[in-house]
C-alpha cells in the first residue's frame, strides 16, 4: 500500500526545476527538505506514525541509504525526491502529482525530464518503501546500509 502512496507521490513536476549537488551537505540539506515534504501526505505519515519513525528520523536514514547506493542512482532519487517535493509543499495529494507526471512523461511532446521524472517514480517509490520497511523491521531505528 505504501509503495503505491509513495509512487503517487514522487511523481510531480518536471526534473528540469531541480538539482542536487552529489554527496555534498548542501544536497544532503535539500534531500531532507525534499523528504520531509513527500512524507507530510497523509499515507506515508500515517505508516510512519504506525512503526513509531518520525520524519526527521526517516529522512536521516534516508540520506544515510543514499550515501551507500551507486552515485548514479543515488542521484537519480535525490534529483527525483528534490522534483516532486514542491507538489507536496503546494498541498497537493499524490495522486494528483501522480496523474500530472504521467500525463506530462507520455506527452507526444514530452521532454527528456518529463520523461525521466516519469521512469524514475517506480524506483523511488520502491526505494523510500524499503526504507520504511527496513526501520519498521528495525524497531523504528535505522538498518545499517
Amino acid at each position: 500500500m505504501i509503495r503505491s502512496i509513495l509512487v503517487l507521490g514522487v511523481s510531480a513536476l518536471a526534473l528540469s526545476a531541480c538539482g542536487s549537488g552529489g554527496g555534498g551537505g548542501g544536497g544532503n540539506s535539500d534531500v531532507k527538505k525534499a523528504c520531509a515534504s513527500i512524507m507530510s501526505d497523509p499515507e506515508p505519515a500515517g505508516e510512519l506514525a504506525e512503526n513509531d519513525v518520525s520524519v526527521d528520523g526517516f529522512c536521516d536514514c534516508l540520506t544515510g541509504q543514499l550515501a551507500e547506493m551507486p552515485d548514479a542512482d543515488a542521484e537519480r532519487m535525490r534529483t527525483t525526491m528534490i522534483a516532486v517535493a514542491p507538489g507536496f509543499e503546494e498541498g497537493r495529494s499524490g495522486q494528483e502529482i501522480y496523474s500530472e507526471l504521467r500525463e506530462k512523461g507520455q506527452a507526444d511532446d514530452a521532454t527528456p525530464a518529463d520523461v525521466e521524472a516519469y521512469e524514475n517514480m517506480d524506483d523511488l517509490g520502491e526505494f523510500l518503501e524499503d526504507v520504511i520497511d527496513g526501520m519498521a523491521s528495525n524497531g523504528g531505528a535505522c538498518p545499517a546500509a
